[in-house]
């Protein structure tokens, strides 16, 4: 192993009170196959009541890639979680991403349905667009825009 190949990951999270949390992690250095450069995420995650959640979630990279270009990107998305009962929730999510210097949006709508304490079904709605994007364009990760999808997670935890 040489000096080039070697990464930091790290981070702390700070609980002020019960009800509210602040994390930051970060990796630096040597992302392998993609290149080198440097991610962090902050999250805050607030949970006023009981049963409403809040998070915050904010992502940069600033990344150099092995094939000699650069990815910049950025973006913040927001949650909000209410628990009906301990078995059934709803959320909903608004998310801005921007990868050099383009912006792109998404809105979105589910449940959580814990069916089993190891059995977790989320079904959800999603609009996503960038401005001035045609219907069949795709995001530069490949996802298209101007586009409603629905679709279903299923976590099994074990």
């Amino acid at each position: 192993m040489c000096s080039s190949d070697l990464n930091f990951i790290g981070g702390f999270t700070y609980t002020p009170r019960d009800w509210i949390s602040a994390t930051y992690l970060l990796t630096a250095g040597d992302f392998g196959w993609i290149g080198k450069g440097y991610d962090h995420s902050i999250v805050l995650n607030v949970k006023p009541m009981d049963r409403l959640q809040w998070i915050l979630l904010s992502d940069l990279n600033a990344i150099e890639a092995n094939d000699g270009s650069n990815l910049q990107a950025h973006s913040v998305v927001n949650y909000l979680i209410y628990s009906i009962m301990d078995e059934v929730g709803v959320g909903a999510r608004f998310e801005w991403w921007q990868k050099n210097s383009v912006s792109y949006y998404e809105v979105t709508g589910g449940f959580n349905l814990a069916l089993l304490p190891n059995l977790m079904i989320r079904p959800e709605g999603r609009y996503q667009w960038g401005p001035g994007e045609t219907a069949s364009a795709n995001n530069p990760a490949g996802v298209p825009v101007n586009v409603g999808l629905f679709g279903v997670d299923v976590i099994l935890k074990f």
